[in-house]
């Protein structure tokens, strides 16, 4: 369920193709595009929203979540913290504006950090849930495929995922306030 929300999502906010998906009993990968291209704070909060969405999946499909996205330092939990930090901090995007605060020691968050980028991954994940809900089928089909395949390549997923039309969040209520 967790890689098929990746994968569908990068689909719908135009990160694809989305080149390998596979699982094993040490976890699994989804590759893929990144949806960082010019560096704009709405390609920032996708990619946000990609990272999560294989949390999102498993909360809408499942009624819960595990702890799969969690874990190392590259995990899904990591990657979208530091990216969250990065924004804010370095990137001139978030609440900070114009000031670099430089790299995030994440043991050294402070309350305020740590609940703002609590609040924000929350508000990322639900986003990825609202995308992925209308797609539920396509989601279960394609997390029994696979669970049976183990490893799916860009050929087996392209006509799976091929009638997802892009999302344009400008024009949508999904676009509610992630960035300052």
């Amino acid at each position: 369920m967790h890689e098929s929300g990746h994968a569908i999502v990068a689909t719908l906010l135009g990160a694809g193709p989305v080149r390998r998906m596979q699982i094993s009993r040490d976890g699994g990968s989804t590759s893929r595009a990144s949806a960082i291209r010019q560096g704009t704070a709405p390609e920032v909060e996708n990619e946000l929203t990609i990272i999560l969405a294989g949390r999102a999946a498993e909360r809408l499909c499942l009624g819960a979540i595990s702890a799969g996205a969690g874990g190392s330092v590259e995990s899904d939990l990591a990657q979208a913290s530091a990216l969250q930090l990065q924004f804010d901090r370095e990137f001139g995007l978030g609440i900070n504006g114009n000031g670099w605060l430089g790299p995030a020691n994440m043991q050294r968050l402070t309350a305020d950090e740590a609940d703002r980028l609590r609040v924000k991954l929350d508000q990322f994940e639900r986003r990825a849930r609202a995308l992925l809900a209308p797609h539920r089928d396509l989601l279960e089909t394609l997390a029994a495929h696979l669970v049976e395949h183990r490893e799916l390549q860009e050929a087996d997923l392209r006509p799976r995922l091929s009638g997802l039309q892009p999302v344009d969040l400008a024009e949508t209520d999904l676009n509610g306030g992630p960035s300052e």
